[in-house]
């Protein structure tokens, strides 16, 4: 059962991750385009932009997620991150690795509003830890809920751990990509890994952790 629960919060979290090119998706470039034509000179550039876009704009959203466990946050950080990747296009568009530059921009994004909610008393994961753990612990009846505790339960182990461990078991990143991403060693990501199913044992039981 707990194995099935594993696949279920993966299946729902990924739900949100689509990598399908929606309509959607396709408004909100031409919204970001239109609000910043300054930035982008001619139909090229503009076809240039919008390739990127479609093309590592769930990259990106992912990293930020797996840093900051927060899906709303991810797609308003990642946004962002896009906003400004546009408005230095000309200089982004020559760049050796534009999505390791963009993703980085994204994360600081995330490292400034994380520091502004410290600030204000508004920290992810503090709160109360009987609570912490009931909610923590999945639940075969309501996916939601499994992948709202298991992100809880990431909260309360280091943050490089919590990134690796959803990169790899929750998006299916092998280790060698999951190193690429985080830019560290591929032993590193292993062994954050190990450490971060480690911790959340120590959090959440043996029981809870069976499939990952």
């Amino acid at each position: 059962m707990d194995a099935i629960i594993t696949q279920m919060t993966s299946d729902i979290l990924l739900q949100y991750f689509s990598e399908t090119i929606t309509d959607d998706l396709r408004e909100r470039i031409r919204k970001l385009v239109n609000k910043n034509k300054p930035a982008v000179q001619g139909a090229i550039e503009a076809e240039a932009f919008e390739q990127f876009f479609l093309s590592h704009y769930e990259t990106i959203r992912r990293r930020v997620y797996a840093a900051g466990l927060d899906l709303e946050l991810a797609e308003d950080v990642t946004q962002e991150a896009m906003i400004i990747a546009l408005q230095f296009w000309e200089r982004v568009s020559v760049m050796e690795h534009p999505v390791a530059y963009v993703s980085t921009i994204a994360i600081n994004i995330l490292r400034r509003v994380r520091r502004k909610e410290a600030k204000a008393g508004l920290v992810h994961g503090h709160v109360d830890f009987d609570l912490h753990l009931a909610a923590a612990t999945p639940s075969p009846e309501n996916g939601v809920t499994s992948r709202i505790g298991l992100e809880r339960a990431l909260r309360f182990i280091p943050a490089e751990q919590a990134e690796c461990f959803v990169l790899h078991h929750m998006f299916g990143y092998p280790y060698q990509e999951v190193a690429l991403t985080m830019g560290i060693p591929e032993g590193t990501a292993k062994s954050r890994v190990h450490a971060a199913r480690k911790s959340l044992r120590e959090i959440i039981g043996d029981d809870a952790m069976e499939g990952f």
